[in-house]
């Protein structure tokens, strides 16, 4: 248990007078603290350390066990320790320089405590007149440092030390804090200011978790669990205070996540009182067994079950919110055009949105293919709007858009412009939705007369603790169920020296009148990264391996047109292998392709990999991948040797967050967006659950927050939920 004397002790040490403190508070600039100027006072600024509640919650990185004096006679090299001794004799010893001739010189100090053997001190930097002046009293001190081997002696290069009379306590035979650098700001004197803001700020921290939470879940108080951190006792195992399995450390953890899922809950509630229109169930289920008869196999079961849960949401009179995820190929994207029927029954619009034009036009003729009969022989219209329609015909399709003649739009960005208008939007499907940005999508919402309904889908399996943040506010349907007869694709890590395999592998399938890719890294040479680059890849392949075969060449660097033509190409044969970087990754389906090669496969995440894997396995061939690695051991090969083993994306995604973390599934605006200051969505997945639980269960029973024990969150929300809400927004 925590001990509750230990904060008079601190604030004994604290360099603030009690005058000076009494009429400071946790708003305070940290300016106002004794030993902060004005240079301090800038560079904790830039770290974002403004007030003193900034300081009393800028949290240790890490603690050092000084808390065991250790006899000379008993240290081992290379580890860390605490040594009381008196120094006995000093000398300065010049050593050879620049061709200036010599530097300042070393330092040493020769530290005896009387068990039988002496340990050297040595500064490379120092003030000589204070260590001169310190030397020359043979004080008895403290010292902490790393323990090595120099000939027959020990040595400590650059000690901490506590000298006799010193008041910082830096040593003190006690857990010593180590907080992340600030620059221009030495540890021994952070540590001081920090003790002194917490000595201040601790005793006027406010709790913002409802006491009834705070007892269910067993956690510390906030001021306890705070001075704690700050001033682990002595007994304490520093392994779990480095592992952050402290109380203390879930305590913070805890209320962090209870927060943020109090946001998400929050907003999921406000979504769902919007008012909008609802479209009945059973007009649609005659458009739907017409589809189903249209396309040659059955829908899986999860499928089935998918279309059912979004057509009971699309019944309701309050705004779907469902995100739709799956591994590459269960079939997504014929889900998302069943799901257009209820509205398109109704009458009103249905518009598809894609990353990409090479994705927007093969979902284009999927759905020509799929539901473009059904469509003809109701009276209906489907569209494609990219950046790429020209004028002559962007212009009519305007029009119609406007007024309802057209009734399914698919298309890229280019639809959010002004200019797109629809009669009466009452569905949006966004394609791998994590591509768009949060003011797209809103804006996409604004172009409904009444709030649409909502469907996102992402090809990339979301591990459970990312679906409970990023995507907290949304309902989930995941369909795991893969179509019948999809072949077997086997997935071989390569060596550089093992490539000819992959070239003898791609002869044999070209030769057999199948086609493949090869997938680069780079579009062009990298001064910083010594990769495999598509444009010299292509070259080297046409002129070498590959010579004989039709080759093409696709990165995004090219003119859209350019990209539409190469593509197309390919689906058609007339190229047999496709060298491109990852602008393949997401839905292209070519399903004679059955090789895949990807060059510098480390530097892949097992997400991205997998994606990529997609694109062969779609047609009725065994298929091949090949990952051409430049390392042969080690953690990255071991992660690559996952793909070998498995091809659930959901288990390919769990590993992949725990190695690489959120920004592989969400990009990097939504990846900065969920960097918690306490929490780790990889280590702290239990307490998430706990505090989603927590959270939920309150927004249930006083949304408002108008009981008198929620004071302390309400509060925070008042005060500063909208800058978390802006923070964690992924709507």
């Amino acid at each position: 248990m925590l001990q509750k004397d230990r904060f008079s002790t601190t604030s004994s040490k604290s360099g603030t007078s009690k005058s000076a403190a009494a009429g400071l508070h946790l708003r305070s600039p940290v300016s106002a603290l004794k030993g902060v100027g004005p240079k301090i006072a800038h560079s904790l600024e830039a770290k974002g350390i403004r007030t003193i509640e900034d300081l009393v919650l800028y949290l240790p990185r890490d603690y050092q066990d000084r808390s065991q004096l250790k006899p000379i006679s008993q240290l081992i090299a290379g580890e860390r320790a605490l040594v009381r001794g008196t120094i006995r004799k000093h000398r300065f010893v010049y050593l050879r320089g620049n061709s200036r001739g010599f530097t300042q010189p070393l330092l040493e100090a020769q530290l005896d405590d009387g068990s039988g053997r002496v340990i050297m001190l040595k500064w490379f930097r120092y003030n000589r007149k204070f260590f001169e002046t310190k030397f020359a009293e043979q004080p008895s001190i403290l010292v902490y440092g790393q323990i090595r081997s120099f000939g027959h002696n020990f040595e400590i290069i650059h000690p901490d030390i506590d000298w006799a009379g010193d008041d910082s306590g830096a040593n003190a035979e006690r857990i010593v804090p180590v907080y992340s650098e600030i620059e221009g700001v030495h540890q021994k004197l952070l540590r001081r200011i920090i003790a002194s803001a917490v000595a201040i700020g601790v005793p006027k921290l406010e709790e913002e978790i409802p006491q009834s939470i705070l007892t269910t879940q067993d956690l510390l108080p906030l001021k306890d669990a705070v001075l704690f951190l700050h001033h682990p006792p002595k007994n304490f195992p520093t392994d779990q205070l480095k592992t952050f399995a402290s109380p203390a450390q879930r305590r913070l953890v805890f209320e962090e996540l209870f927060k943020f899922e109090w946001i998400i809950g929050q907003k999921r509630m406000n979504i769902r009182k919007e008012p909008t229109v609802g479209f009945p169930t059973n007009p649609a289920l005659g458009l739907l067994g017409e589809m189903e008869r249209q396309i040659p196999f059955q829908l899986t079961g999860d499928q089935k079950v998918a279309i059912s849960k979004i057509y009971d949401d699309l019944a309701q009179k309050k705004p779907m919110n469902r995100l739709l995820q799956g591994d590459v190929g269960c079939g997504k994207t014929l889900v998302a055009l069943a799901s257009a029927l209820p509205p398109l029954a109704a009458g009103a619009q249905t518009v598809i949105m894609a990353p990409t034009e090479i994705l927007a036009e093969q979902h284009f003729k999927n759905a020509l293919n799929t539901v473009g009969p059904i469509l003809n022989k109701n009276g209906y219209s489907c569209a494609l709007l990219t950046g790429s329609t020209p004028k002559s015909q962007r212009d009519p399709l305007l029009a119609n858009l406007a007024n309802g003649k057209i009734n399914v739009l698919i298309g890229t960005h280019a639809v959010f412009e002004s200019p797109v208008i629809f009669q009466n939007l009452g569905l949006v499907i966004i394609d791998e939705q994590h591509r768009f940005g949060v003011d797209q999508r809103l804006k996409l919402r604004e172009k409904g007369k009444n709030p649409p309904h909502t469907l996102s889908m992402t090809a990339t399996p979301i591990p459970r603790t990312l679906a409970l943040t990023a995507y907290g506010d949304l309902d989930i349907t995941t369909i795991k169920e893969m179509p019948k007869g999809r072949p077997e694709i086997i997935t071989k890590v390569l060596r550089p020296n093992q490539r000819e395999l992959l070239y003898e592998a791609l002869r044999l399938e070209l030769k057999a009148g199948r086609q493949a890719y090869v997938i680069y890294p780079l579009v062009e040479e990298s001064e910083k990264l010594d990769l495999q680059n598509a444009v010299d890849g292509a070259e080297h392949l046409a002129n070498g391996p590959l010579a004989g075969f039709r080759l093409g060449l696709l990165h995004g660097r090219m003119k859209a047109n350019d990209k539409a033509t190469v593509m197309e190409q390919f689906k058609k044969g007339i190229v047999q292998a496709l060298v491109s970087t990852t602008v393949v990754e997401v839905g292209v389906d070519v399903p004679n392709a059955t090789v895949l090669a990807i060059e510098n496969a480390e530097r892949f995440g097992l997400s991205q990999l997998h994606q990529l894997r997609g694109r062969i396995g779609r047609g009725t061939e065994l298929s091949h991948c090949f990952l051409i690695t430049s390392t042969n051991a080690g953690p990255s090969y071991e992660r690559l040797c996952a793909m070998e083993e498995t091809r659930d994306g959901f288990k390919l995604a769990e590993l992949d967050l725990e190695i690489r973390g959120p920004g592989e599934f969400l990009g990097t605006k939504q990846s900065g967006e969920l960097q918690f200051r306490y929490a780790s969505l990889v280590r702290d997945k239990d307490t998430l659950v706990e505090a989603r639980q927590a959270a939920f269960s309150l927004l249930a029973l006083d949304p408002e927050l108008r009981l008198p024990e929620n004071n302390g969150l309400r509060n925070y929300m008042l005060r500063a939920g909208h800058l978390s809400q802006s923070r964690y927004d992924t709507a």
